[in-house]
Order: structure tokens, then C-alpha cells, then sequence
């Protein structure tokens, strides 16, 4: 599930659910929450 995007992304907006690429993407862990942060380029679909 989406909970942040970029201001200049219009087409994923909070809380969409989205497909991406298996490798892709870099995760970090926040006040024990883990994130996975993608580049557009690693979406290869969204769910809605």
C-alpha cells in the first residue's frame, strides 16, 4: 500500500496498491516501520 508519493506523481495517490518489480526499490526501517522506497521505473502496475 502507497503512503507517500512525490508531488510531481500524479497517477498513485495514498493508499493505492501497487505491483513492482521484484528486485526493485530500496528498503529502510523508520521508528520500527519498514518502507520499501521506489523509482517510478520500478512500478509495473497499480491496482485500484
Amino acid at each position: 500500500e502507497v503512503v507517500a508519493v512525490s508531488k510531481e506523481i500524479t497517477d498513485i495517490v495514498n493508499g493505492d496498491k501497487i505491483v513492482f518489480a521484484k528486485y526493485g526499490g530500496t528498503e529502510i526501517k523508520l521508528d520500527n516501520n519498514e518502507y520499501l522506497v521506489l523509482n517510478l521505473d520500478d512500478i509495473l502496475g497499480i491496482l485500484k
